[in-house]
């Protein structure tokens, strides 16, 4: 048994390769999310977070 995001496992699931153990207590996630306050980040690491946001439009 694994866990894994909706997204990545969806593909997989489509194909019959996974099957769900347990669906009644699947609960749907995209995948990772990271959370970060702005003002307390440096220069540097704020222009990537931004670069990644800008990507992901």
């Amino acid at each position: 048994m694994i866990c894994i995001f909706q997204t990545w496992s969806q593909p997989h699931l489509n194909r019959g390769v996974l099957v769900q153990a347990l669906p009644d207590l699947w609960t749907p996630l995209d995948g990772p999310r990271l959370y970060f306050l702005r003002r307390f980040m440096p220069p540097p690491r704020h222009a990537f977070v931004d670069l990644l946001a800008e990507q992901r439009r």
